[in-house]
């Protein structure tokens, strides 16, 4: 049976759709009227009859879903009927047929029994008069709403008393509620704050119920509804722990809350306990109920026939589209249709069928442009096969390039240049360009930014169409800072000049240029005295210092090859070495070595004596490590001419190309005794003129002149003390005044690649 809708004042019902077939024998009188129903998609339809289910003969004139006809006696008392369909769609299919149903014939009511199918229901209960009570199958619901009251709560309807007569308490309900002002709209006026009324009404649903073709079916009475339950199993529909409503009401009030009084309807559960209960208290299952006498004539049975699995032609109702997609990412392809199953796929690639592909739907991951092409889909099922339209797949790749990678300067810009392309350029339209980091750029969504950087940044540019396809890539732009970790080895004296030589171990592969040597110059403030490239030897030689007069720090700053300068490094302070002569004891104090970094700590001072500044032995070793404090020692053997210098043994390797390995850290040379005039060894390698003089002097190379410059020279006065130096000279002879030198003896010496000696005369 297809679905009904009936639509009444402010009501639907709505009648689940029931199939009923050859599980029940429709019981027909003489001369009623018979609908054959079934439900078929297509195909061409004979119904057939036959008085014994075995030999069949075709109905002229029946040959559509519905066909209404009146029943006329059969030899057997019997007939029964079929749908034969011949499959247009699928023509090469035998005829199929649907269930048989069957009409029982009888000429009077009274043949009639409990379990019958008889106008418009199961049969539940038979009088002796040859009438008897119907009811459908199942329960009757309203749209979505399964349960219903009985109606308004503050009145009684002495009309719906009757315990046996369900079709008169039906109408009374009705009339009532029908002449109520809009009751269905606003149940609020009969009800009360602890019982409210929601407008739903039984009795309404059933009165105004058509069914199977009747339309006379009422709420049944308690003692109806009572037999109706004793036959509950034979009816059908009865499942779970249910209560039903009858149309009887009780006719004794009740009062709750002591103000108010209630009027209360029978019920009964499913068990077939009856009961009463508040009209609107509870909302109770429905099943309607029609009788019939000995009278009933002219009735219709709609007798239903089940086609099952008919054989349908396949219809594509969604075909496969038409994508394009970006390169690695996944496209599924689906076919929606329907027709008989099994129905079977099989989908092809520019033509060719492609392997393991038998659903409705073709899935392909990481997709590259080899998974390009035309796709279409064959569907296959007992009528034939057919194939989809073609869906084509294009997969878009875009190219990037973010560029080269480039190094640049600190405090530089560099142009960005990014290039892409698509295989697709039409699809992919305009393609938009996302750099990152993006802080130090001109723009982060051009091709070409200007970056300006303040460290080493790989940047990233992702590329997109308007399709959401893209493609990134990295340019590395190298910014160089000048190397900030470069240290001193070591301060020492160096042997000819006697000036203190700075050492340090280059770093390779830091992009610096040149060392920058500085001095302290004031307190902590440190001035550039110096500059040594990068492809020199790692020392430097202070002509300008004085280590026989004071302890100096020593800083150093790497340069790049931008011309940016490192921060300074940590201070290296040398040893300064002091001497007090007393008879023939010599006391010594020294200033310690100091590495503010920390790294290089003495671990001992090793004292150095010896008769000629050449020829020196270690005689003492005084304690090292970060300690400032002067340090002392006594030399209770200095009778005699002698020597004096401080070492330190180092603990670590510096690598200074050209320079001895075993090179220590020295202070300044000391002696016991003044350097005199006699005893000074004078040398014929230069010439110094005028001498005497007062003001202005030239001294000049006279041995080895082409082969010799003159790098520093000094003057001393007679007891050794440097009064004045003159340092990076480098030249055959060099004129200065002496102007300022109080008058007396002085001894000159000039440094070249040996020392030279002579005596000045200062007027």
């Amino acid at each position: 049976m297809k679905t009904k809708i009936i639509f009444l004042v402010g009501m639907l019902i709505y009648f689940a759709q029931i199939s009923f077939g050859q599980n029940y024998q429709y019981t027909v009188l003489s001369g009623d009227t018979v609908i054959l129903n079934a439900s078929v998609t297509h195909g061409e339809l004979q119904w057939q009859v036959s008085s014994d289910s075995t030999i069949w003969s075709n109905i002229v004139g029946a040959t559509q879903n519905n066909y209404a006809f009146q029943i006329t006696i059969s030899p057997t008392n019997k007939w029964y009927y079929r749908l034969e369909i011949v499959d247009t769609l699928c023509a090469n299919l035998s005829p199929s047929f649907s269930s048989v149903v069957c009409c029982k014939l009888i000429s009077s009511t009274n043949e009639v029994q409990v379990g019958d199918w008889f106008h418009g229901g199961i049969v539940f209960f038979i009088d002796s008069s040859g009438g008897g009570l119907i009811a459908p199958p199942f329960n009757q619901v309203a749209g979505d709403s399964t349960t219903f009251e009985w109606g308004c709560c503050t009145a009684s309807i002495p009309s719906a008393w009757s315990k046996d007569d369900g079709a008169a308490n039906t109408a009374a309900i009705v009339a009532y509620h029908d002449n109520l002002v809009n009751y269905y709209g606003n149940p609020g006026q009969c009800s009360l704050a602890i019982f409210p009324n929601d407008g739903s009404l039984a009795a309404k649903l059933c009165d105004t119920l058509t069914l199977f073709g009747y339309n006379d079916w009422f709420l049944p009475a308690i003692n109806q509804l009572i037999k109706l339950g004793e036959q509950k199993d034979i009816v059908g529909g009865f499942n779970g722990d249910l209560h039903y409503w009858s149309s009887t009401e009780d006719s004794i009030p009740h009062t709750y809350y002591v103000i108010y009084t209630i009027y209360e309807a029978w019920f009964i559960h499913i068990n077939n306990v009856p009961g009463t209960s508040p009209k609107v208290r509870f909302k109770y299952y429905v099943r309607a109920i029609r009788q019939f006498n000995l009278s009933e004539s002219n009735g219709k049975t709609i007798c239903t026939a089940i086609v099952e699995n008919q054989p349908t032609a396949i219809n594509i109702s969604s075909e496969p589209s038409s994508q394009n997609v970006c390169f690695g990412e996944s496209s599924t392809m689906e076919i929606v249709c329907t027709g008989s199953t099994p129905l079977t796929y099989q989908w092809y690639k520019n033509a060719q069928a492609i392997s393991g592909e038998t659903f409705n739907t073709i899935t392909i991951t990481d997709l590259s442009n080899s998974d390009e092409g035309n796709y279409y889909c064959e569907i296959s099922n007992a009528c034939g096969s057919i194939n989809s339209n073609e869906a084509s797949l294009k997969v878009i790749s875009i190219v990037a390039d973010a560029g080269l990678n480039t190094t640049i300067c600190s405090g530089q810009s560099s142009n960005l240049q990014a290039t892409a392309s698509s295989n697709y350029p039409a699809i992919s339209g305009t393609l938009n360009y996302i750099w990152s980091p993006s802080y130090s750029l001109s723009n982060a969504f051009i091709s070409n930014p200007i970056a300006n950087p303040d460290s080493t940044t790989n940047y990233t540019i992702i590329i997109s169409d308007s399709n959401g396809c893209n493609k990134k890539d990295s340019v590395l732009i190298l910014v160089k800072h000048p190397f900030q970790d470069q240290e001193l080895c070591f301060i020492t004296i160096d042997p000819i000049s006697k000036k203190n030589k700075i050492l340090w171990e280059k770093v390779p592969d830091v992009g610096t240029a040149a060392y920058l040597i500085c001095k302290e110059s004031s307190t902590s403030q440190f001035d550039s005295i110096g500059i040594v490239s990068y492809d020199s030897i790692s020392a430097f030689i202070d002509y300008y210092s004085q280590p026989e007069v004071k302890a100096e720090k020593y800083k150093i700053i790497v340069v790049d090859s931008c011309g940016n300068e490192s921060q300074q490094s940590f201070y290296h302070k040398t040893m300064k070495l002091n001497i007090l002569v007393d008879g023939n004891v010599s006391d010594l104090s020294l200033t310690p070595y100091k590495d503010e970094s920390g790294s290089f700590i003495p671990p001992y001072y090793i004292i150095y004596k010896g008769t000629t500044p050449e020829q020196m032995d270690s005689i003492e070793y005084l304690p090292g490590g970060a300690n400032e404090n002067v340090l002392y020692y006594t030399d209770p053997n200095a009778a005699g001419n002698y020597y004096y210098k401080v070492g330190i043994k180092r603990d670590f390797i510096c690598n200074v190309e050209g320079q001895d390995s075993l090179i220590e850290p020295s202070s300044n040379l000391v002696q016991n005794f003044p350097e005199s005039v006699e005893g000074i060894n004078f040398n014929k390698g230069i010439s110094v003129y005028p001498n005497p003089t007062s003001d202005i002097i030239t001294v000049k190379l006279i041995e080895k002149e082409n082969l010799e410059k003159i790098k520093n020279i000094e003057i001393k006065d007679l007891t050794g003390k440097t009064v004045k130096t003159y340092n990076n000279i480098y030249q055959n002879e060099y004129t200065f005044y002496i102007d300022h030198l109080n008058s007396g003896f002085y001894i000159i010496e000039a440094i070249a690649n040996v020392k030279y000696r002579t005596i000045l005369i200062k007027k």
